[in-house]
């Protein structure tokens, strides 16, 4: 193969015969066919006939020659016609190996786009690679890249075997990619059409010229093709670790006592090969099944030949190709140990599967829901049942009108009534007041999660279906704090302030600035306290019955970045709602939130939050006390297990009561009843899943931050090439060097495997 030239072919030219000869298509005994799109369809053209026109737009040119006439304007492209195939040809699409929707890709700007090609580049390259081939030419097609193999003369009777080849190395790239990455519907290689660099694609808003990227030298026979095609299987590839060990020192002695009177001459071959086909597909390292063979080949005549069946089997299941394993193993061991050795098998397989997350969910469908790698979506919505009364009206109206998740459509709404309630309801919990006041932040990916959508629906909903603001709530906004001063000044001037923080870095920027103590203030105002003071010697102030409520959004990463261990135990980050969410699939053109029953939810609020007298104290309703109690001694019972643990659940009780008493004051009841404790603990249940992955990043160092980045982007797709994993868990915070010696280690910690073509999956052993 000739050194690749990185150049623009095709991008400067001005005809379409001078691009035809610049990707090296030539034939003086047949036809060349140019393609255009027209409104009547497919127009075909001989070469002669536009080679020199001016290239345009959307111009294709077929990959095989054709028989002198017998293409006419608008038929005859057909496999029959055909007098050899000149290049195969595959197609890479962006939208199917990264899950972005055409019509959003589309959209993309030139800057935005390229770094996914060159991803895609690198991908498709590694890919073919994998199986001893390499493309002789890469073009950009506008939104993905086509490829092609080149091939020499030959006779139109190898056509169909040719195709058939090419179908299946269609289907090997896929497996191997474990993604789409090849069009599947591309494999009639000859007669499909593709775009001639140098034209424009005109599919999008926005007009992308094509070009060739990468133009090599050489020819790819059949041979060669039909080795890289692989043998005809349905089993699928699969990754299997080369080093490391999964059975244990007793287990690996009780098989080879009970494999080696059976190791007779004759069938050691097929024993070897059955035996490490068996291990090799239920994920035990070659390194292991190799050392496992040798010595029971230990005094053969040919330990080469073991050793190399260990080799070959493991390939094969690599390659998703068949091996004997079980079936091989029946023709030459007895029954009961054939099924002890598949039980065995069967073990190790399962426990080396990917593993399943803390909600249920196996990391592979995490994988096709989460294409672009949105942390939060691993985590399961909020539970039905938190959608209690209006709350889930609410949810009805404002989920349509936005990509927010509805988990943020309620979070903002349980804040938003909680603020409405201000002081004029309470509970009293162990002898203390208790009012309805939240700190909730909502944590997603920054713009797809739509956060700060959600929050302006919820705080706007005072304003009626017109626009005019009728009926006023009892708490003002505030949407900036910077000190525990400024902070009693507001609730001084706005007893009832709901801070609305669109990034929660806010705060955490005034602790670096030397203002730390606005945290105790927040401490404290979250207690709704009689009074809160600021007892600065040059200007003291008092704000007497604050009710402070806080609505703030911030990022997975960010919120890992700036918690502390400090902020676990001083209170601060457990007294907060946090709700996570992934946004859903891009609106276009949403449609609009209906004012009129937005509005009447708002007033159904704002009357049954009026009804109760100025200071009204709400009780439990005995129907609700043995569920409390049941809950309560069971979350104490598991205390003391964990401190950051028991730091972060020390008021979840709390924050349950504070949440019972929204869902009843919501509704105008006079007391809380078991129909209320039942949402509000399911939701802090929900929220203590995810809390307790997200606090896995609070407060560690640098190496674990970097352990638990590779786990998570591998718990949402893997196996992934170890050059994509890093790139997918780059951070300013370290650099390629830490990465690699955290990896290293955890290679040989065992909890990563690496297959010899550099794919990585996490394992978490049974």
């Amino acid at each position: 193969m000739g050194r690749a030239r990185s150049d623009t072919i095709g991008l400067h030219m001005t005809t379409v015969g001078e691009a035809v000869r610049a990707i090296g298509i030539v034939a003086d005994d047949g036809d060349i066919i140019i393609v255009r799109p027209s409104a009547r369809g497919m127009n075909h053209f001989r070469l002669p006939e536009v080679e020199d026109k001016i290239l345009e737009e959307d111009c294709y040119f077929a990959t095989g020659t054709y028989g002198p006439g017998t293409v006419s304007r608008h038929s005859g492209r057909i496999a029959a016609n055909l007098l050899r195939i000149n290049e195969l040809p595959f197609d890479f699409d962006l939208a199917d190996s990264t899950g972005i929707p055409k019509d959003e890709l589309w959209q993309y700007s030139d800057a935005a786009l390229w770094p996914l090609i060159e991803a895609l580049r690198e991908e498709v390259e590694t890919a073919f690679g994998a199986i001893g081939l390499t493309l002789h030419r890469i073009d950009y097609t506008g939104y993905g890249l086509a490829g092609y193999l080149r091939l020499p003369l030959h006779k139109p009777e190898a056509i169909p075997a040719i195709q058939e080849l090419h179908a299946r190395i269609v289907k090997r790239i896929n497996t191997i990619a474990r993604v789409k990455l090849c069009d599947p519907q591309v494999v009639d290689a000859g007669t499909r059409i593709m775009r001639l660099p140098g034209c424009l694609n005109t599919k999008g808003a926005i007009p992308r010229r094509t070009r060739t990227l990468v133009q090599r030298e050489g020819m790819v026979n059949e041979a060669a093709l039909t080795i890289a095609a692989g043998a005809t299987s349905t089993m699928a590839a699969r990754i299997v670790p080369v080093k490391g060990a999964v059975l244990d020192e007793a287990t690996v002695n009780q098989l080879i006592d009970a494999v080696q009177p059976h190791w007779n001459l004759g069938q050691k071959h097929n024993l070897a090969l059955a035996l490490s086909g068996l291990l090799a597909k239920a994920g035990v390292p070659e390194e292991q099944t190799l050392a496992i063979v040798q010595v029971l080949s230990a005094g053969d005549e040919k330990p080469w030949d073991r050793e190399k069946c260990v080799h070959t089997s493991y390939e094969k299941v690599r390659a998703g190709q068949k091996v004997k394993g079980f079936y091989g193993l029946q023709d030459t061991l007895p029954v009961e140990l054939v099924s002890w050795l598949d039980n065995l098998a069967q073990r190790v397989y399962q426990a080396s599967k990917p593993r399943l997350t803390a909600h249920g969910e196996s990391a592979r469908k995490i994988a096709e829901e989460d294409k672009e790698e949105n942390y939060a979506a691993q985590f399961p919505d909020i539970p039905e049942l938190c959608y209690y009364g209006l709350f889930g009206s609410y949810r009805d109206v404002m989920g349509p009108s936005s990509e927010a998740p509805d988990n943020f459509h309620l979070g903002c709404a349980l804040t938003l009534v909680g603020a409405m309630v201000g002081r004029r309801v309470r509970i009293e919990y162990a002898s203390d007041a208790l009012f309805s006041n939240l700190y909730t932040v909502l944590i997603g990916a920054s713009g797809s999660s739509r956060k700060d959508t959600a929050m302006k629906r919820a705080t706007n909903l005072p304003y009626g279906s017109d626009g005019s603001r009728v009926l006023v709530p009892a708490f003002q906004i505030q949407r900036d704090v910077s000190s525990a001063e400024g902070l009693v000044s507001i609730l001084k001037d706005s007893p009832n302030t709901l801070l609305y923080l669109s990034e929660l870095s806010i705060v955490q920027n005034a602790a670096r600035k030397g203002t730390a103590t606005i945290f105790d203030k927040m401490i404290e105002a979250w207690d709704s306290p009689p009074a809160l003071q600021n007892l600065n010697k040059m200007s003291p102030q008092t704000a007497p019955n604050p009710h402070l409520s806080i609505l703030a959004a911030t990022q997975p990463k960010r919120l890992a970045d700036q918690m502390t261990a400090d902020d676990m135990h001083s209170g601060f980050a457990n007294r907060w709602l946090y709700i996570i969410g992934a946004g859903k699939r891009p609106m276009a053109r949403p449609p609009a939130v209906d004012r009129v029953i937005a509005w009447l939810i708002y007033k159904d609020w704002f009357d049954a939050i009026h009804r109760y007298p100025e200071g009204h104290v709400m009780k439990m309703h005995p129907d609700g006390d043995d569920r409390w109690d049941a809950w309560y001694y069971k979350n104490a019972a598991t205390m003391g297990r964990d401190e950051d643990e028991d730091a972060m659940r020390i008021r979840h009780a709390t924050i349950a009561q504070k949440l019972a008493l929204i869902y009843a004051v919501s509704e105008g009841a006079q007391a809380i009843h078991d129909k209320h404790l039942e949402p509000a603990i399911a939701l802090v249940e929900w929220m203590w899943g995810v809390v307790r992955e997200l606090m896995k990043g609070w407060g560690v160092g640098l190496e674990l931050q970097i352990e638990l980045a590779i786990q998570r982007c591998l718990a949402r797709e893997q196996p992934l090439h170890r050059s994509t994993l890093q790139k997918r868990t780059k951070n300013r915070k370290w650099s390629g060097r830490d990465f690699s010696n955290v990896f290293e280690a955890m290679v040989r910690n065992g909890h990563l495997d690496v297959d010899p073509l550099g794919y990585v999956a996490w394992r978490e052993y049974a």
